[in-house]
């Protein structure tokens, strides 16, 4: 999380500072995006199943696994933030 908000403030201190000599405008705006939605908790929590994808050992029990998705999609308007100067626009 930490490197998604240092790339996003290298990014407006590149506009701000010369290498982009235009006006530099921010504004935030409701957008339109498809979005696919989280399936229910499932309900009979797993045990240690020996998966060491990346050391990730999946104990999760007594706590209720919400790991997947719906195949059903939906509109859904999302908060986004716009930086754009006249070569570009940048939405977060």
């Amino acid at each position: 999380m930490k490197r998604f908000y240092s790339t996003i403030l290298m990014i407006i201190y590149l506009f701000q500072n010369g290498y982009a000599q235009s006006q530099v405008i921010m504004t935030e705006k409701q957008v339109a995006i498809p979005t696919y939605l989280v399936a229910p908790n499932d309900k009979n929590p797993i045990f240690f199943r020996k998966e060491n994808h990346q050391g990730a050992s999946r104990h999760v029990y007594p706590l209720k696994l919400g790991d997947q998705y719906t195949n059903e999609r939906v509109i859904q308007e999302w908060r986004t933030i716009i930086l754009e100067n006249e070569y570009i626009e940048l939405g977060v």
